[in-house]
């Protein structure tokens, strides 16, 4: 395993679901995460979620290395 999924890993083992409800909370006020679950690959954190309220699913992406490239990725999607 290289080391950019090693930390990719160690990372995955601190985000809690209490966690992802306030992100989730923050983005979405009033919603309720039913379930989640951790993508495989990239080199950043992916996470299929699902709520109470819908039977769709959104992905969560923290990102784990420069935040610039969220920023970057925010520009270029609008």
């Amino acid at each position: 395993m290289d080391s950019v999924e090693r930390r990719r890993q160690n990372r995955a083992a601190f985000i809690s679901a209490r966690e992802i409800a306030h992100i989730l909370d923050r983005a979405l006020p009033g919603s309720v995460l039913r379930s989640f679950e951790l993508l495989s690959g990239g080199a950043n954190l992916n996470y299929m979620l699902r709520l109470e309220e819908t039977d769709a699913s959104f992905v969560l992406r923290v990102y784990t290395r420069d935040p610039s490239v969220c920023q970057k990725e925010d520009r270029a999607r609008r």
